[in-house]
This record gives C-alpha cells, structure tokens and sequence, in this order.
C-alpha cells in the first residue's frame, strides 16, 4: 500500500498534461467517445423508464378491459337468468289458466276471488282464493302438480279441506286453497 502512495506522489501532473495536450485530437476523441457513452446511458436510463412506466400503463390498461369483460359476462348471465325465469301471466289470464287446469285435471271451481296483489323491487305479486271440489284425491294432487309445474311462475300458498259426509257414503272432497303468480321485473 505504502509504495502506491509513494507512486502517487512521484506522480508528475504536469507530465501527463503535457501529454493530453499533444495528442490534442486522440484526447478530444476520448472525451467525445466518454460524453457519448454517458449520454447514451443516459438516454437509454430514460428510455428504460418510460417503458417501465409504459408497461405500468398496459398492465393498468389490460386490468381495466379483464373487469369491463368480466361485467361484460355478468350483464349476459342475468340476461340468460332472467330469460330462463318462468314467463308472466297477467292477472285477467290467471283464473282462465287455473280453469284449464282444473278441467284437465277433473277438479271443478266451485268460486274464486281475488286475493292481495303487492309490487317490490324485484317482483310483482297477486294472489286468489279458490274454492274447489274433487271426487277423488288423486284428482286434486295432479291439479296441485299442474299448477305448481306450469310455465308459469305459479305457487300454492295454502291448501285446507275437508270431506263432506252423507250417511255412511263419502261425498266430494272440498278444498280451500290460495294460488300465487309472481311476475319478475327485468
């Protein structure tokens, strides 16, 4: 170590200035070459961070796109959801379902009336009260069958009733029931 110092201070200063000097031309060419150089990094150090930046800017950019593709899908499910949603049946069109129904179904109305109809968010509902009479139960289960496997978007709300007895011989069963119909908004 002690002889680079004492190296350092036989250096003679003066010498390799006269030397830089005389080759006037080699030592411009060197300064240019070194100034290039360190321009160059410098450009490419800016380049480099704009096109970090730039990729920032795409990887944002393709985020954006995945989550309007991703809505995209979503908005297209609940349109398929709700086109697989049973179809409405107007209040005027339900009782002259439920007679179809209960023809097909050997079950005769013995009287109906309109029930409570109420409207939310999502839905629209009304209801009706049906009296109906059946020889046999059988025929009552399939009449409950139709209506709840309908095409439309039909439910039994409730259901009581009873035989009438006419000494020692069972006579129509009778039954109180509450039909549904729910219509979805879209």
């Amino acid at each position: 170590m002690k002889d680079i110092v004492k190296n350092m201070k036989d250096l003679n200063v003066n010498k390799i200035v006269q030397l830089l000097f005389a080759n006037k031309t080699r030592t411009l060419s060197g300064v240019f070459v070194v100034l290039g150089i360190i321009g160059l990094l410098m450009i490419f150090d800016g380049y480099r961070a704009r096109a970090a930046g730039q990729e920032q800017d795409m990887k944002r950019l393709q985020e954006k796109m995945d989550i309007v593709s991703q809505h995209d899908l979503s908005v297209k499910a609940l349109k398929d959801f709700l086109a697989a949603l049973p179809r409405p049946l107007e209040d005027e069109k339900l009782i002259g379902q439920i007679a179809d129904y209960a023809a097909q179904n050997n079950v005769a109305i013995l009287n109906y009336a309109p029930g409570l109809s109420k409207s939310e968010k999502l839905y629209d509902s009304s209801t009706m009260r049906l009296s109906v009479s059946v020889s046999k139960f059988n025929d009552l289960l399939a009449f409950v069958h139709t209506i709840e496997r309908s095409p439309y978007f039909l439910k039994i709300g409730s259901l009581t009733g009873g035989v009438k007895d006419n000494a020692h011989t069972a006579g129509p069963l009778t039954v109180e029931m509450s039909v549904s119909c729910v219509r979805m908004k879209k």
